[in-house]
């Protein structure tokens, strides 16, 4: 569906998901009370489970990328993904049986998004009981597991392996003014770090737009992030036009 892998493919659309589903709860607030059930059934309920059922999707696919490599980050994914399939089950109950504002006792629409399904989601066939959750892996915290994790961003802006002792991030250039990532993983035991650079004009941060600084340091108990840029006002000045900075974790 979307890539998990791929140039955030996956996590835009989630960024998205969250933000409709924010802004359409944030709206039935300030809806009128006679207008209440018309607006739940045309905008309400499809603005929150169309994109709640991608949440669905993506956190499983995110929960069973991270637990093939034994990352904790994994269960955080199922936490969210469970999250998501408990809403899901709580609007399609209200749906059925307690559609706020309509006539007999809110179950003016029962049965006519479930079709006799006890899941609505991942569908084989159309007439028959066919939904299927999809399912999620649980990695089992090892708290001795201290050693770093590193995942490093790919030119993709893909995370697929455990970085053994050094990697490249992709190459920066003049005029992209690109930032990318560093994910600090476990296996189940917190560990502090520090980064460091060896040249001024290579920068780094904890968030990704903040001010970067040549040195950084925190504590990992799921996963962190260092966010990489370049100091352009002296980058401009350098040769060659792009550089493939090296990054060694000890």
């Amino acid at each position: 569906m979307y890539s998990i892998d791929n140039y955030r493919e996956a996590l835009n659309i989630l960024e998205e998901c969250e933000d409709i589903m924010k802004r359409t709860e944030a709206l039935r607030a300030e809806v009128p009370e006679n207008i209440k059930a018309a607006f739940y059934q045309l905008v309400y309920y499809p603005a929150m489970a169309v994109p709640n059922v991608l949440r669905i999707q993506i956190y499983a696919a995110l929960n069973n990328k991270f637990a093939d490599l034994g990352l904790t980050i994994a269960n955080e994914y199922g936490k969210k993904c469970q999250e998501a399939i408990d809403l899901d089950n709580k609007l399609f109950d209200e749906y059925n049986d307690s559609m706020p504002g309509v006539i007999e006792s809110g179950k003016k629409w029962s049965g006519m998004i479930s079709c006799g399904q006890n899941f609505h989601i991942g569908l084989q066939e159309w007439d028959r009981d066919s939904g299927k959750l999809p399912e999620l892996k649980t990695v089992t915290v090892d708290q001795t597991a201290t050693n770093m994790e590193v995942l490093v961003e790919k030119i993709t802006n893909s995370f697929t392996e455990i970085v053994a002792s050094e990697d490249k991030l992709p190459v920066f250039n003049q005029v992209s003014n690109e930032t990318y990532e560093i994910k600090l993983d476990t296996k189940g035991g917190a560990y502090t770090f520090e980064a460091l650079t060896e040249n001024d004009w290579i920068l780094l941060s904890k968030t990704k737009g903040a001010e970067g600084s040549n040195a950084i340091s925190g504590f990992v108990t799921t996963e962190e992030s260092i966010f990489v840029i370049l100091f352009l006002s002296v980058f401009l000045l350098l040769s060659p036009l792009v550089v493939k900075p090296l990054f060694v974790f000890l």
